[in-house]
């Protein structure tokens, strides 16, 4: 039903085309009014704009304001969706959902730029953590980003950004074509602020890389997002416990004595910031003397 209705609508208005299936086009639309709990945040979002050119203005408004209310935002990850009704695959990750979200308010309120450029965002950085293995969510999430509009890139390129360090003009080569991509270096003691001063429209992406020298013992702990600890346990076993019994786990002190035949543990704790569509796998190296026996995850 989904995919046929917005067919009709691409197909034209004209009463020839609709002549031998005005009852049907009719009966879908009203079922389709009529059931908005059981919808995804995909098909509601088609549904918005079907519903809107159809005699269902109100309506359309109501579930384009529904998918609003479903997504979250971060400053760092944009505006996405954090819930069952926005199906989610190994091949097709939650691209689909996103993509018919921003077509949808690109539709029935283009006026709402804030919210675009969140969910633009999110889409963003889903490209920097996935290998997108169909086309088709490419060219989808191509055409989210532009709608149909390519002289965005021109402007873009006309009006490349601003960058300085400490205040002082950081000199640019030439962007390159299409992409927009220029790299610049610096060199030099006490450097402190980076500003970027942009002020082409639509969404940009940049990173800064900082490196230098330090002394080992002044490394602190430092982590983003992913953060992992590991400690070494020994097992010991009370005098007189039953197999499977009496067995305890000690963190292994300093100057602790190792015996041959012993038992150790090795447990990693982990803190993860949620990123969508990216998974963890945590492994840990041990010495050649110490094979292992069980591993737990």
């Amino acid at each position: 039903m989904g995919g046929a209705l917005p067919l009709c609508k691409l197909a034209g208005e004209t009463k020839e085309y609709y002549e031998d299936v005005q009852a049907e086009r009719k009966f879908l639309i009203s079922r389709m009014a009529k059931q908005p709990v059981a919808f995804t945040i995909y098909a509601k979002a088609v549904a918005a704009v079907i519903l809107a050119k159809n005699g269902y203005a109100q309506m359309g408004k109501e579930y384009l304001q529904s998918i609003r209310e479903y997504s979250v935002f971060t400053e760092e990850m944009g505006r996405y969706y954090d819930t069952r009704k926005a199906y989610y695959s190994w091949f097709d990750y939650k691209i689909p959902t996103q993509v018919a979200a921003i077509e949808a308010i690109q539709a029935l309120e283009p006026h709402d730029t804030t919210t675009l450029d969140e969910m633009k965002r999110w889409l963003l950085q889903q490209k920097r953590t996935q290998v997108w293995d169909t086309p088709i969510n490419s060219v989808n999430a191509v055409y989210a980003f532009l709608n149909g509009n390519m002289q965005v890139l021109q402007a873009a390129a006309d009006s490349p950004a601003k960058l300085s360090v400490d205040g002082k003009r950081l000199e640019t080569p030439n962007a390159s074509a299409g992409m927009g991509y220029v790299k610049a270096t610096m060199t030099g003691a006490n450097l402190n602020t980076f500003t970027v001063d942009k002020t082409a429209p639509g969404t940009s992406w940049g990173s800064v890389y900082a490196q230098f020298t330090q002394r080992t013992t002044d490394i602190a702990d430092a982590s983003m997002g992913l953060s992992i600890k590991r400690e070494l346990l020994q097992r010991r076993r009370i005098e007189g416990g039953q197999q499977g019994e009496g067995a305890h786990n000690h963190h292994c002190r300093p100057r602790l004595r190792l015996r041959s035949g012993g038992r150790q543990a090795r447990r990693l704790h982990g803190t993860d910031k949620p990123t969508d569509g990216l998974s963890r796998r945590l492994a840990t190296i041990r010495h050649e003397t110490t094979p292992p026996i069980i591993i737990r995850t």
